[in-house]
């Protein structure tokens, strides 16, 4: 709608919602100057349209982004400090061992996958 010419603004809940990546604002805001609709962050105090408020949003998407890897980084750490515990990570498993070892062995038998979930 905004590139139709349909709306004039986007408003956003909060900066971060719109974008965890410097990339993509720059692209967002580029878009915005293009096509003349206007961006509006309700957490954001700046308004992006102005060269001061085009610095301050830009500043905000900086330490977003930089938040963004952070908590991915200690999310890494975490989830290897786990394993090396002995945690076993992802989703339960479902299946018993023989069914596993049943599906295993048709399969290297060269069955289907369909034949071998409908046997």
């Amino acid at each position: 709608m905004l590139a139709k010419g349909e709306a004039s603004t986007l408003i956003v809940s909060k900066m971060d919602r719109l974008s965890r990546s410097l990339l993509d604002f720059a692209r967002i805001m580029a878009d915005a100057q293009a096509q003349g609709w206007k961006l509006l962050a309700l957490d954001a105090p700046a308004d992006p349209t102005t060269p001061a408020g085009e610095l301050t949003a830009t500043m905000l998407a900086a330490f977003t982004q930089h938040e963004r890897r952070l908590i991915g980084e200690r999310t890494r750490a975490a989830l290897a400090e786990k394993q090396a515990a002995g945690v076993r990570l992802g989703r339960p498993r479902v299946l018993t061992a023989a069914v596993r070892k049943r599906i295993t062995a048709e399969r290297a038998e060269g069955a289907t996958f369909d034949r071998t979930a409908n046997p």
